[in-house]
């Protein structure tokens, strides 16, 4: 039997640059890259729900529908967990900090939060449905 040589090569991860189409009232202006890419990045994944396109991944979007008729109580505990679970996933997001919830409606809640990425903070503030 002859000895497998195994090499401890340390592997270097490169990072592909996030250039993506600008788009401005659903409509592409020219392309963007950095942190104004991972910015229309959290802004569509908060407004793709979870399983209803084939076009994404089983991973890409927000379980928004099953808050859907729940008591108001039940939504502000879950929503950070379902918005965080939901940005989490893109490699360029690193953390989701300062989540508040700006104002509620009768069928909507408007949240806050800051996106910490390899490229920096950044606000945001989006409505989930309910």
């Amino acid at each position: 039997m002859m000895a497998m040589e195994l090499h401890n090569e340390e592997i270097e991860e490169t990072l592909l640059p996030s250039r993506t189409y600008a788009v401005y009232n659903n409509r592409i202006i020219g392309t963007v890259d950095g942190i104004k890419a991972i910015r229309q990045a959290v802004e569509k994944i908060l407004r793709t729900q979870l399983f209803n396109y084939e076009i994404y991944t089983e991973t890409y979007g927000i379980e928004s529908d099953r808050l859907i008729g729940q008591n108001f109580d039940f939504v502000r505990a879950d929503i950070q967990r379902t918005i965080e679970d939901a940005l989490l996933i893109d490699d360029r997001i690193e953390e989701i900090n300062d989540f508040r919830i700006i104002s509620e409606t009768r069928n909507a809640l408007a949240v806050g939060f800051t996106v910490l990425s390899i490229e920096g903070l950044f606000p945001i503030e989006s409505e989930v449905q309910m």
